[in-house]
């Protein structure tokens, strides 16, 4: 809906079902996992025109995943069976994020913006046991150059916290982005 100046956007998603996994190699060896999902997101997106050519955009987003009545089997590496593995008695896991980001058009071909994203919950539970890890965070900063309406560079900077070590300390490092991103063909309607 529009207010004055200002779009807003909100939307609500969800989606279940079944779900299987294999992994061959990882650092738990060959297994694989199965259960009940759910996945459900909230999002939120507001425009402030302050002229023609320049906005101000807020969007913020949340997801959650569910996995309920779950099993993971592993399998020994010198076997190719199931019959052969371990099969844990049951597994739920909750994990949930979200995001929120300012940009800011205050030229007609420029950007720039700012953005935190961050895992606020990390369980899981094997056989009534919780397995709770740290959670993480990024700080994202951008500008943005549109050289042409099919084109767009990018460079972006970002802190990122959402590693651990062995110990659970958190390990937080630098990245640095350079993006060149160009369309080419038909295309549809311009974006919001």
């Amino acid at each position: 809906f529009d207010l004055g100046n200002t779009s807003w956007m909100a939307g609500a998603s969800y989606g279940a079902g079944k779900m299987r996994l294999d992994h061959t190699s990882d650092e738990h060896g060959p297994h694989a996992k199965a259960g009940s999902v759910a996945i459900t997101g909230l999002d939120l997106t507001g425009k402030y025109f302050l002229d023609a050519t320049r906005y101000l955009i807020w969007q913020s987003e949340y997801i959650k995943r569910e996995l309920t009545d779950g099993q993971v089997a592993t399998y020994p590496s010198n076997s190719g069976g199931a019959s052969d593995g371990l099969i844990t008695p049951k597994l739920s896991q909750n994990q949930s994020g979200y995001y929120s980001q300012l940009i800011w058009k205050f030229a007609p071909q420029w950007r720039t913006g700012l953005r935190y994203d961050a895992i606020d919950q990390n369980s899981i539970k094997v056989a009534g046991t919780d397995k709770n890890t740290p959670y993480g965070d990024r700080n994202t900063v951008m500008v943005e150059y549109n050289p042409t309406e099919f084109s767009r560079i990018r460079l972006q900077y970002a802190q990122n916290g959402a590693f651990f070590t062995e110990e659970n300390e958190r390990k937080r490092f630098d990245e640095v982005l350079l993006q060149f991103n160009m369309a080419i063909g038909a295309h549809g309607a311009h974006s919001f």
